[in-house]
Order: structure tokens, then sequence, then C-alpha cells
């Protein structure tokens, strides 16, 4: 639902057609997909943070040696 544009889609043909107990269904169903794949979840969470880390350490590290001025950075 979330990365699917018709999904989207017809959530707002519903919403807009007022059929606000479809929606609190589809809300339920995704509540329940998420609780089953929190561990995948978490895990690709923890995997971007750390790649998001490293990241910012090669960041630094480029600055540091791109230093020809010879202050400390």
């Amino acid at each position: 639902m979330v990365n699917d544009e018709g999904g989207l889609k017809k959530v707002e043909d519903k919403v807009m057609d007022g059929k606000m107990s479809d929606m609190g269904k589809e809300l339920n169903e995704l509540s329940k997909l998420i609780k089953e794949n929190m561990k995948w979840i978490g895990k690709s969470i923890w995997n971007k943070l750390i790649d998001k880390v490293k990241e910012g350490g090669s960041g630094l590290n480029s600055v540091r040696s791109g230093n020809r001025r010879g202050k400390k950075v």
C-alpha cells in the first residue's frame, strides 16, 4: 500500500467516497503487517543508519585530506 500509487489512489477514492470503515480495515492490516515484520524493518533501519554514519566519516576524512593549509580540522 505504501509504495503502490494505484493502492494510494484507491485509498484516496475511499476517503472521498466516505468509506471510512474500509480505511480502518486497511490501517489495521497495515499495522498487522508492520508488527509481523518488525525484525526486518528494524534491521533495515539499523543498516541505513550505519551506512549514514560511514558516509559521514568518509566525508570527514575527505575534508581532513583536502586540508592543504595546515590548519587543524
